[in-house]
C-alpha cells in the first residue's frame, strides 16, 4: 500500500510540473544577490492549499506582513521547505538542462525562457508568480527571517 501512495505523490509531484513554477517565479522577481536560496520556499509556499489560496489572490500591493496574518499559512514550513528540498533541487536543475533558467555567479537567477507548454495547474502558476511579486521589495535574509527560518 504504501508503494501504491508513493507512486501517486511521485506523479503529482514532480520536476517536469515543477519547473514551470520556478520559472513563473523568477519571472517577476527581480534580479538580487543569492536569489536561488529563494528557489527552496516556491514549492513548499505554493503547494500548500492555505498559503495557494492566498497567493493565487495576492496583489500588487501585497506584502510579506499580510501573507504572515493568518499563522496557518506558515504552519510547518521548516519542515515542508525540509521535505520538498530534493524535488527542488532536481525542478531546478532540469530548468538549467532546458535552458530557461540560469544561475549567475553570485546565486542570482536569471529567466532565460517561459515554458508554455506545461501541464502545472494555473492557479499554481499563479500563485509561484505572485509569490514572487511579494518577495520583491525584500532582500534575501529579511525573507527568510519573517517566515521564522533559521536554515535551509
Amino acid at each position: 500500500m504504501s508503494d501504491a501512495i508513493q507512486h501517486l505523490w511521485t506523479l503529482n509531484n514532480n520536476p517536469v510540473l515543477m519547473g514551470p513554477l520556478l520559472q513563473v517565479f523568477y519571472k517577476n522577481l527581480e534580479l538580487k544577490p543569492k536569489s536561488f536560496l529563494l528557489s527552496y520556499l516556491i514549492l513548499p509556499m505554493v503547494l500548500y492549499r492555505p498559503s495557494r489560496n492566498f497567493l493565487v489572490k495576492a496583489r500588487k500591493t501585497s506584502t510579506i506582513r499580510t501573507y504572515l496574518k493568518e499563522k496557518d499559512r506558515i504552519y510547518g514550513l521548516g519542515s515542508r521547505v525540509e521535505s520538498y528540498k530534493s524535488l527542488t533541487n532536481l525542478s531546478f536543475q532540469r530548468c538549467i538542462d532546458n535552458q530557461s533558467l540560469q544561475l549567475c555567479d553570485n546565486l542570482s537567477v536569471r529567466l532565460l525562457e517561459l515554458e508554455t507548454d506545461h501541464q502545472t495547474p494555473s492557479d499554481m502558476i499563479k500563485s509561484a508568480g505572485n509569490l514572487g511579486m511579494i518577495f520583491v521589495d525584500d532582500d534575501i535574509v529579511s525573507i527568510f527571517r519573517k517566515l521564522g527560518l533559521k536554515k535551509l
